[in-house]
């Protein structure tokens, strides 16, 4: 082999073995870095994760704000169970009560609405009729007779229009004067005749009475026939006369003397107390 040739080959080797030399040490720089990376991230994550221990008593505290009025938690109180007498903690097997169903809600029940008594129903006079006398002050009367009660109110009205207008009765004076209105609208006053109930209503034990503009007579009271009276029409004309007397602001009387005619104005229909039974004003 010629010596020009073994120096080529040899300077070949040579530069081979370099190339190898130069890629070895290459790796390992690069492996001395690598490893130097991971030991720095294994020092960062170490010193992040594992707390640090201060010794000696600090003169300042670790934070620079003091937190107050923070809620304190509260621990649990434990339940104690009725049929053994153990407490059960909140951190026993079954943590989660079972939900008791509630009950629906009840149906109100509709409460019956009270009734109360109809009002009673009344039929009225018709008639217009003017009073006999022209002087005085005229009072103007309808007669209203409740629903019930068997008597027809023209005729009853005809009845107190003729009492009133005798010169025996208030007229008789001559400062006071009647007449029959046929509308409720047109009459100072009601002359009401009324069942005993409805009239208990308005005058409560007695049978007769002024109720605001209502002259109420109890329908008993109206049928009744004392014996101490002729008849049933002079009882009445009495029952006109008395109960008009409370128009003139006039009171019960009693009585004055045994013997004597009784005053219109004394109440007739229980007790003449010795007197004589009187149905009229003036005499």
């Amino acid at each position: 082999m010629q010596p020009m040739t073994l120096r080529v080959r040899y300077a070949e080797k040579v530069r081979r073995k370099e190339r190898q030399h130069g890629l070895g040490k290459a790796w390992a720089i690069y492996g001395v870095g690598l490893a130097a990376i991971l030991v720095v991230a294994g020092i960062w994550v170490h010193s992040m994760t594992t707390p640090t221990l201060l010794t000696g008593s600090p003169t300042t505290t670790a934070f620079p704000w003091t937190p107050t009025n923070l809620p304190v938690p509260t621990q649990p109180q434990s339940q104690e169970n009725p049929s053994t007498g153990a407490s059960a903690s909140p951190n026993s097997a079954d943590p989660s009560p079972t939900p008791t169903q509630s009950s629906p809600a009840a149906t109100p029940t509709r409460q019956a609405t009270p009734t109360t008594p109809a009002a009673p129903e009344f039929t009225y006079s018709d008639l217009a009729l003017d009073s006999v006398s022209a002087s005085g002050k005229l009072h103007r009367f309808i007669v209203e007779i409740e629903r019930g009660v068997e008597l027809d109110p023209n005729d009853t009205a005809r009845e107190v229009f003729d009492v009133l207008n005798d010169p025996r009765s208030w007229a008789g004076s001559g400062k006071i004067r009647f007449s029959a209105a046929n509308k409720t609208s047109k009459a100072d006053y009601i002359v009401s005749i009324l069942t005993a109930a409805a009239a208990e209503n308005h005058c409560g034990t007695s049978p007769l009475c002024k109720h605001d503009n209502r002259l109420v007579i109890s329908q008993t009271l109206w049928r009744t026939h004392p014996n101490s009276f002729e008849n049933p029409q002079v009882f009445h004309a009495y029952l006109i006369n008395h109960s008009f007397g409370y128009v003139q602001d006039k009171t019960i009387k009693k009585c004055s003397s045994k013997g004597k005619l009784a005053d219109v104005m004394q109440a007739q229909w229980s007790d003449l107390a010795g007197c004589k039974a009187n149905a009229w004003v003036y005499n």
